[in-house]
């Protein structure tokens, strides 16, 4: 059987809301094709990676398989409440005990991914009214009604709409194979106007900008289709006990305690499984003394940084700096 390659020409190295894409394709792909034996790798620079499927498939297949995946995924993402400070430690501990009812299936174990997403159960506190600490990932909390889970919810049910199956297999196509055109949020009636805030372009501040930046007038600049994959690939971000609080994957402290996150850019193809283990990797961590040896026995060629900075009421993520000067 002969092989593709598709190259993904609208996923920038440098951003965030790009990566979570990437990594969601990947599992979407992982979940309803398992015998394509879905890798990525990486072209450049300037980096741009390239999805390598075991199968002689099209892109128009490619793309149609993507919803299909959605109607496993969908369930994972059907939560009650509507912003994730509105679960508390009891309803992550319901959730879970629930989600084990039905441990073996496949909707259950991506069930089990995003609830260690969104936090850990480990260090929960004795008060089982207290409010779940959020990932660093989750950067809306309420404010001006941006509602996480909702949002979650409410893309994943668009997804799997038999009416919008066109809708979103065109978004996909022009968001992964074309550099991203984006349009404001006011004129799309969709959800494709909510945003999470992991776009560095999502950092609007006043000083920067010709008119008031938190004028709803003024609507939000998105990429249609991003979200799509995005919030699949936030899950698999898991968090996990560390210290006095929780660590998330990817996540470490630096210069004043800052959060920031760190992914590889690597040499050669790897699967979904293989790049969850080089982004837990130490080497990555903010703080360790990387060696570019050590890095290159892991075919590591690159590591690419964000921060995640307080504007005000709003958090958000910077544009990723090179760390050894590959790109």
């Amino acid at each position: 059987m002969s092989a593709v390659t598709f190259d993904l020409r609208g996923i920038e190295s440098d951003n965030l809301l790009a990566i979570l894409s990437l990594v969601g394709l990947a599992r979407l792909l992982e979940c309803s094709h398992p015998e394509w034996g879905t890798q990525i790798s990486w072209s450049g620079p300037p980096w741009f990676p390239r999805l390598h499927i075991d199968a002689n498939i099209s892109q128009e297949t490619l793309l149609r398989a993507i919803p299909e995946s959605f109607q496993l995924v969908a369930p994972s993402f059907a939560f009650d409440a509507q912003n994730i400070k509105e679960i508390t430690a009891e309803d992550y501990r319901v959730y879970e005990e629930t989600t084990r009812k039905d441990a073996n299936s496949a909707e259950a174990k991506l069930r089990f991914e995003l609830l260690a997403a969104l936090g850990t159960n480990s260090r929960l506190p004795k008060n089982l009214l207290t409010p779940l600490e959020p990932s660093p990932l989750c950067a809306i909390h309420g404010q001006g009604h941006q509602d996480f889970l909702r949002y979650l919810r409410e893309i994943a049910a668009f997804c799997t709409d038999p009416a919008n199956a066109q809708t979103v297999t065109d978004d996909l196509r022009a968001m992964l194979f074309s550099p991203w055109n984006y349009e404001r949020a006011k004129t799309i009636s969709d959800v494709c106007r909510y945003s999470f805030r992991w776009d560095p372009r999502d950092d609007r501040r006043h000083a920067y900008q010709f008119y008031d930046p938190t004028d709803a007038r003024e609507g939000t600049w998105i990429v249609r289709g991003t979200a799509y994959l995005a919030i699949v690939g936030f899950s698999q971000f898991p968090t996990v006990p560390r210290g006095r609080g929780g660590n998330t994957l990817g996540f470490s402290r630096g210069v004043g305690g800052a959060r920031t996150l760190s992914w590889p850019i690597w040499r050669g193809s790897v699967s979904l499984r293989v790049l969850r283990r080089l982004l837990a990797h130490q080497l990555l961590d903010t703080n360790s003394k990387v060696k570019r040896g050590d890095l290159d026995r892991l075919g590591i060629i690159e590591v690419m940084r964000i921060e995640r900075i307080n504007n005000g009421k709003f958090l958000n993520f910077t544009r990723a700096k090179p760390t050894l000067g590959a790109v």
